[in-house]
């Protein structure tokens, strides 16, 4: 269900870091982040995300690229380990 302001009755925005996203990449931004250090598998991304479609890898891995687009400039960026798992990494705490 979306926010809605109190005021106007319109729909809030979607921040996250800082940065407004879609509803569907703030969606996938947050089923990332709740994965941690360990991450979560695109399968299962996508089956939340998508449950009732079959949904390619590819249309995953292209919001997940626009999604750190939007977020580079604040240090975060969601990376795959090459086996299909994607996790939320800080950029700043990797360069020390």
């Amino acid at each position: 269900m979306p926010r809605l302001c109190p005021y106007c009755n319109h729909e809030l925005p979607e921040i996250r870091m800082g940065v407004r996203l879609p509803k569907l990449k703030a969606r996938i931004f947050d089923i990332v982040q709740r994965g941690g250090d360990y991450g979560i598998q695109g399968e299962d991304i996508r089956a939340i995300v998508w449950p009732d479609e079959q949904m390619s890898r590819n249309t995953l891995k292209a919001h997940v690229h626009q999604i750190n687009e939007l977020i580079e400039d604040e240090g975060y960026r969601i990376v795959g380990n090459g086996v299909g798992v994607f996790r939320l990494v800080n950029q700043r705490k990797q360069l020390r």
